[in-house]
């Protein structure tokens, strides 16, 4: 399923710039292969215009979304959200995550709409087709090698599956000491009172990094201690360049 996902949306593109070439062509060889040129160079622009989104949309929801993690050639990167506000949290989660489509649909509409025009303004379309493939593929809910695509998020920030309803009392908490609450003074019921998940998972291991500082904070020595050996047994499971 996964495999043939991306054979079809890389052949959905390739079909797009073939399209786009065909229409250039009217205009001299040259443009032709300008216009091809710039298909393949502008892929890893494509790439980060749809981190931009992720960043310009968490901004404007009040998230702190730093990218952590993008390969050159690689329509998956990986991001770090912090929320500015523990308001909300569900909303501007999914804002943030929904940042990238959104700005991805945006140049696909635009690269569209100069296809449609035709003439040289076609020969702008280059931003279409690696567009549309960073845009289809993060469109489709599948996990790949390097993760989940931006719909998978989204569904499962929507979703009141126990590991999404973790990971938004973890957004809550950060935000909470955002906005400037103590560590110390946060609800110790807050760092329990969430559905049981598999150890192994993210969310998890950062809830339990919450608990080790927590008690930390309010000086209890022997809980202090056994979160952090816990947290320290689970660090491995951790994806690489993780950052919670």
């Amino acid at each position: 399923m996964k495999a043939a996902a991306t054979v079809v949306c890389a052949l959905l593109s390739l079909a797009l710039a073939a399209v786009g070439g065909w229409l250039v062509y009217s205009l001299g060889v040259w443009f032709t292969v300008g216009y091809v040129a710039l298909c393949a160079v502008f892929f890893p622009f494509a790439l980060l215009i749809h981190e931009f989104g992720h960043i310009l949309f968490g901004t404007l929801a009040g998230m702190k979304v730093a990218l952590s993690r993008a390969g050159i050639f690689s329509p998956y990167a990986s991001c770090t959200v912090m929320p500015k506000k523990s308001s909300h949290i569900k909303a501007r989660y999914t804002a943030a995550l929904a940042g990238g489509l959104v700005l991805g649909a945006l140049f696909c509409i635009a690269g569209a709409a100069l296809l449609a025009v035709g003439g040289l303004a076609a020969f702008f379309s280059f931003v279409l087709p690696s567009s549309f493939y960073v845009f289809l593929l993060n469109a489709l809910p599948l996990t790949y090698a390097d993760g989940g695509t931006d719909m998978l998020a989204i569904c499962r920030n929507l979703s009141d599956a126990p590991s999404a309803v973790v990971a938004r009392r973890v957004l809550y908490i950060q935000g909470l000491l955002y906005e400037g609450t103590p560590l110390e003074e946060i609800d110790e019921n807050l760092l329990f009172d969430v559905p049981q998940i598999s150890e192994d998972e993210p969310e998890f291991i950062v809830l339990v990094s919450i608990r080790a500082d927590y008690y930390k904070a309010v000086n209890d020595d022997k809980k202090a201690a056994f979160w952090a050996q816990r947290l320290e047994e689970l660090m491995q499971y951790l994806p690489e360049g993780y950052a919670g």
